[in-house]
């Protein structure tokens, strides 16, 4: 159902801002988007994916977003991470190996709210405590950035 066919996706960077909160009504449905993008990607390729940070009223406000993304969420299809837990035997889906996507997430940035922004810039708060306020309150940042680099064949098969 989610087939790409008119986007070359072979070259090095692509970009999905503010899009993937929007696809697929079923968890099933949002791993085939997934799926398609990974089939279409080349080794190496980067993915810039920007959506709505999940404390942030604008996740919540526009009723066309289908799920809430973090992340995780993405780190959750790296394979090395997979096989890295499960050799520590800790918990933690292994999707990236069900489903043979294997995408690592490089950096995370966030697109603050300009009242924190202000705050950090004045000086009344630090960036640790920025951080510590993202995990903490609401509205701190409006949406998150990652930079993803795609790996296939996948890192499961390396021995």
């Amino acid at each position: 159902a989610y087939e790409i066919k008119e986007c070359d996706w072979s070259s090095d960077v692509c970009s999905s801002d503010l899009i993937l909160e929007h696809l697929g009504s079923s968890p099933d449905d949002f791993i085939n988007v997934l799926k398609e993008m990974y089939r279409v990607s080349c080794n190496g390729a980067a993915w810039e994916v920007q959506f709505p940070h999940h404390r942030c009223d604008i996740a919540y406000d526009d009723p066309t977003h289908v799920r809430r993304l973090t992340s995780t969420t993405f780190r959750l299809f790296d394979q090395k991470r997979a096989l890295e837990m499960k050799k520590q035997n800790q918990a933690e889906s292994p999707l990236a190996l069900i489903h043979e996507i294997d995408i690592e997430v490089c950096d995370v940035q966030h697109e603050w709210n300009p009242y924190w922004i202000e705050k950090l810039n004045s000086k009344e708060i630090t960036e640790e405590q920025l951080f510590f306020n993202l995990n903490t309150f609401s509205n701190v940042a409006q949406s998150v950035i990652l930079l993803i680099q795609v790996h296939k064949p996948g890192r499961s098969t390396y021995k």
